[in-house]
């Protein structure tokens, strides 16, 4: 039976870790370890890692000084010692059928280096599973030495299931700060490593939409454009050294940021955006870096910049999803 490393990032979540523990404790399926880096939390955090640790010893905590969610997760790869790696942020929980599943679906495709499944987000209180997971679910092979499909990605990384011994040697690239798109980036490079994903049908990851969470941050978004040249850059360089890839990276991703940064600019006042004018034209000029491939991203941008209509604006921040929908992004 394979054994899998559940590598879990923890930063001041002792309001939810009991529950994200207990969901791997409850495993119907005993071969696991569960790596907690305790990323210098200033909470509980620490103390009730160590508590459950205390009463099974497949849970490991590692508590280093805070060094950010890139580099606890690495840290998490390089105790990992299970024949597969997975990710679980320590907010968000695993279907109590997870790894018992995904151990059906990998000893029957052998062959595969990579496990796709499904997610299920929730806001608060309990997750209600949907009837999506069983042990019959429905698996896809998906050969990836030449092409990789548009459904694989965007993804989130920590919907994957890693063989170790083909990515062990990975890490998050710790460059990239304020949780902007480092997992992107890992993803990206891993599916461009990978020769034979296996998908599974079934939601085995709950994904916790916490309002104060760093995706729905507005400090921590309007931080991005530090982070810009270099992510875009990352992918610039993957798309130039694959042939893999049927759609441009540059675009498809200058169009997600832009969807990212049109959310955060929906959630302000006039008050808020005129206060972070400058960062918006900051972020147009690293853009600009990238020329044609991202014209339309720069476009709504730079005019939601000055537009001070409401109407107008709410019509610029819904055109990175039109654009998308019909293939007219450049």
């Amino acid at each position: 039976m394979p054994r899998f490393s559940i590598i879990a990032p923890i930063y001041n979540l002792s309001d939810c870790l009991s529950e994200m523990l207990t969901s791997v404790i409850g495993q119907d399926y005993v071969d696991w370890e569960l790596i907690c880096v305790d990323d210098g939390s200033t909470d509980d955090s620490g103390t009730i890692l160590d508590e459950y640790a205390a009463k099974d010893r497949r849970i490991v905590p590692v508590h280093v000084a805070n060094g950010g969610v890139s580099r606890a997760r690495n840290i998490g790869i390089e105790h990992a010692k299970g024949d597969w790696i997975m990710f679980l942020d320590g907010d968000d929980i695993l279907h109590p059928m997870a790894l018992k599943v995904l151990s059906e679906g990998i000893l029957k495709h052998a062959d595969c280096d990579i496990v796709r499944f499904e997610k299920q987000s929730f806001s608060s209180g309990t997750c209600h599973w949907n009837d999506k997971t069983s042990l019959c679910a429905n698996e896809t092979i998906i050969d990836l030495k030449t092409t990789i499909p548009n459904s694989l990605f965007p993804a989130y990384m920590w919907q994957y299931c890693y063989l170790r011994t083909r990515y062990g040697d990975m890490r998050f690239d710790v460059e990239i700060k304020y949780n902007m798109g480092e997992d992107d980036v890992f993803l990206i490079q891993a599916l461009d490593r990978a020769v034979k994903c296996c998908i599974i049908d079934a939601v085995l990851y709950g994904y916790r939409q916490r309002g104060n969470s760093a995706m729905h941050c507005k400090k921590t978004c309007l931080k991005w454009k530090y982070d810009l040249v270099h992510y875009l850059s990352v992918f610039e360089t993957v798309e130039k050294s694959t042939k893999k890839y049927s759609r441009g990276l540059i675009k498809e991703q200058g169009l997600r940021i832009t969807e990212g940064m049109c959310a955060v600019l929906a959630g302000m006042d006039d008050k808020e955006r005129k206060e972070h004018w400058r960062n918006l034209i900051v972020f147009y000029k690293e853009m600009k870096k990238f020329k044609k491939n991202t014209f339309w991203c720069r476009f709504v941008i730079l005019v939601l910049s000055f537009t001070k209509s409401k109407m107008v604006f709410a019509l610029l921040c819904a055109m990175p999803y039109w654009l998308k929908k019909q293939g007219l992004h450049r």
